[in-house]
């Protein structure tokens, strides 16, 4: 018995790396056509004054902006570090989780976060979708001035290491929260500022921001580059289970399968 068990834990590790090595390259290949003849400038020093004139300095046309989406544990946060650990790209991992939050409470919203994105009818939850346009417009335009500060001072923004483009900026704002109330950030915002202004392509990765939500963006912005990450939903609600246990009921399940015939 503890032979076939530990043949069949083998089995399936070998499965698993399989599969890991197989995406691992098939990613590779979609990062390689996104990178594909960009020029890349370097970023001026933290505390520099031509941010402005440094953003305007570069081509517009050769800027592009991605969005990831994907589902909680779908193994987004594995593609995620392939545009994080280049230094030429902005990334920003989950933007809209300090919007989502807020929203959450607002709507008295604690399990079935399905009914934040959409209404009881199942169309878009338009209070949220303009918060998370509004927020996209502005990360993509690096006009962090008009960024929510809820938005900058989030964890995961200012004490997560998820995003490299913020460790100048979350290494400032530790150093400076207790000394300029409450909008502390505001000393360190260049820091960010200035990797956002010179890198070319700007990624921002989201579980928070259904296809749907995607499709009104493109209207928008038609040359946004949309990647649809999509794991084995099984993997999905194997990987839910080992986090939340018995709080992944059978109701989130049938949620996520919806989501994803949605999408």
């Amino acid at each position: 018995m503890a032979d076939n068990l530990y043949n069949f834990r083998l089995a399936r590790w070998r499965i698993f790396v399989g599969v890991a090595i197989g995406c691992f390259f098939a990613l590779l290949n979609v990062y390689t056509a996104l990178f594909t003849n960009c020029t890349i400038t370097k970023s001026p020093a933290a505390g520099s004054r031509t941010f402005s004139a440094e953003r305007n300095r570069i081509n517009s046309t050769s800027r592009m902006n991605v969005l990831l989406i994907t589902y909680y544990r779908g193994g987004s946060s594995f593609l995620g570090e392939i545009f994080n650990q280049n230094p030429h790209v902005f990334y920003w991992y989950e933007p809209y989780i300090a919007i989502f939050d807020e929203m959450k409470e607002k709507l008295n919203i604690s399990t079935d976060e399905h009914l934040l994105l959409f209404d009881s009818d199942g169309h878009i939850r338009e209070e949220y979708f303009i918060a998370s346009l509004e927020l996209t417009r502005n990360i993509y335009n690096c006009d962090f001035d008009n960024i929510r500060y809820i938005s900058l001072i989030h964890p995961f923004v200012a004490a997560w290491t998820k995003s490299k483009s913020f460790t100048e900026y979350r290494d400032c704002t530790l150093n400076n929260w207790y000394t300029t109330g409450r909008f502390w950030f505001k000393r360190c915002l260049p820091l960010a500022l200035s990797k956002c202004n010179v890198r070319h392509i700007r990624v921002l990765k989201t579980v928070r921001t259904p296809m749907s939500y995607a499709e009104r963006y493109l209207k928008e912005d038609p040359s946004l580059k949309v990647i649809h990450y999509i794991r084995d939903p099984r993997g999905i609600l194997d990987s839910r289970r080992n986090i939340s246990g018995a709080l992944e009921t059978s109701h989130n399940i049938k949620r996520l399968c919806e989501l994803l015939k949605m999408d």
